[in-house]
C-alpha cells in the first residue's frame, strides 16, 4: 500500500514540476494503477484461499477430535459399572466438614478391630496472617 502511494505522489509532484499531464500521461496512469489493481486482487485471493485452506484444516481436526472424544466418552459411561458394583463391600461417599480455605487429600480408611471405620484426611488449611496478602498454609493429619 505504501509503494503505491509513494508511486501517485512521485507521479503527481512530476506532474507539477512540467506543467501537468497531457491525456496520454493520464490514460497511462489509468493502466498502471488498473495493472496494480490487478496484481493486488490476485495477490489478496490467494491470501485468502491459503487462510480459508488452514481454517478448513484446523476445523476438520476439531471436529475429528471431537468425534473421538464424544465416543470415547459415551462408551466410557455404558462401560464402566458404577463404583458399588465393583466391589463386594459397601460403597458410598464421606462428606467432610466444609470451611473457607480448607482442603482435604490423601484420604485412607481403617476397620478396626472392634468394628469401628476410621478415616483419616491431610487437611490443608490457608489462613491470611494479619491483614497481609500472604497465605499461611497449614498442615495436618485428622481423623473422622
Amino acid at each position: 500500500m505504501k509503494d503505491i502511494i509513494r508511486s501517485l505522489s512521485l507521479k503527481a509532484l512530476k506532474r507539477f514540476a512540467n506543467g501537468g499531464d497531457g491525456p496520454a500521461d493520464l490514460l497511462q496512469e489509468i493502466e498502471d494503477l488498473r495493472k496494480t489493481l490487478t496484481i493486488r486482487t490476485k495477490e489478496h485471493d490467494e491470501h485468502l484461499t491459503e487462510v480459508r485452506e488452514e481454517r478448513d484444516h484446523w476445523l476438520g481436526l476439531y471436529d475429528e477430535i471431537k468425534f473421538a472424544a464424544e465416543f470415547l466418552m459415551s462408551y466410557a459411561k455404558n462401560d464402566v459399572p458404577k463404583l458399588g458394583e465393583q466391589t463386594e463391600w459397601e460403597t458410598g461417599k464421606i462428606v467432610l466438614p466444609q470451611e473457607t480455605g480448607t482442603y482435604y487429600f490423601n484420604p485412607a480408611i481403617m476397620l478396626e478391630p472392634d468394628g469401628r471405620i476410621m478415616l483419616f484426611v491431610r487437611r490443608c488449611r490457608n489462613k491470611r496472617e494479619k491483614d497481609e496478602d500472604t497465605y499461611v498454609d497449614k498442615n495436618d493429619i485428622v481423623v473422622f
